[in-house]
């Protein structure tokens, strides 16, 4: 309600409230001056005034102090948000980085690199990595292994520097056999050559067990190339000797 102007002060307009209307609420006789519930109980015959002043006064200071709190913390809030750097704008460079060895998988190896799998790509690499840099104080750089559904399912490309240094074809469910001399394979299977040494090669399993053919294959755990040659820091005694004992049973087996 907005307040009334005239000649007569706040008090003795609650006065005249309360005697017109004795039966009057407080809130009727804030609304009937214009002034505040509290204004209005200090302005009612018999209350002193002193305690209601101080409570004013307790109040008022209390609201400077919270707005100018308020004030302060906006200001700081402010100051903080300009003192926060923009984000970096991300190098062109960036965009044009080139990794130094990648090697694109089709999507029937992606076995390969998947825990659970059977022997982890990764781990050979790891291992073929930490050889170099043994034996020839070589450090090779990382290599980024990454799935490319444009390749056939059981290609592989190995790319430096972005540019296609190799690329073949591996099953890893077969075995790659191949004769040392460079001679034809003569067991029934899927020719191809042989990527390092460029021999003639036969991927062969399932075309073994149409034709009911016996072979052995073993794998020696934690081996690296060469494992049986004593001359070097690769030499495993153990599976080594354990292969060797394998081979010469073979033979008196089947050439005996």
């Amino acid at each position: 309600m907005a307040a009334r102007w005239g000649l007569l002060t706040n008090h003795a307009l609650v006065l005249m409230h309360v005697i017109e209307h004795p039966r009057s609420t407080l809130r009727d006789i804030a609304d009937a001056v214009g002034v505040t519930e509290r204004a209005a109980l200090s302005l009612l015959p018999g209350v002193p005034m002193l305690p209601f002043l101080i409570m004013s006064s307790i109040s008022g200071v209390t609201a400077w102090q919270i707005r100018s709190r308020k004030a302060i913390e906006a200001t700081r809030a402010a100051e903080a948000a300009k003192a926060v750097p923009a984000a970096a704008e991300e190098p062109v460079s960036a965009a044009l980085h080139l990794d130094d060895i990648r090697l694109e998988l089709g999507y029937a190896l992606l076995a390969l690199v998947t825990p659970g799998e059977g022997p982890m790509l990764t781990d050979q690499i790891k291992g073929l990595r930490r050889q170099l840099a043994n034996e020839m104080g070589f450090v090779m750089p990382a290599v980024r292994i990454q799935d490319n559904m444009q390749l056939p399912a059981n290609t592989y490309v190995l790319r430096v520097k972005e540019i296609e240094a190799g690329r073949g074809e591996l099953y890893p469910a077969k075995l790659l056999v191949m004769d040392p001399r460079g001679e034809t394979i003569g067991l029934p299977g899927d020719d191809t050559t042989e990527p390092t040494f460029g021999l003639p090669a036969t991927w062969i399993e399932a075309a073994l067990k149409e034709a009911k053919a016996r072979y052995e294959a073993y794998v020696y755990p934690g081996t690296r190339h060469g494992f049986h040659n004593n001359s070097t820091p690769r030499y495993q005694e153990a599976a080594a000797k354990l292969a060797w004992e394998r081979t010469v049973a073979h033979f008196r087996r089947h050439l005996g």
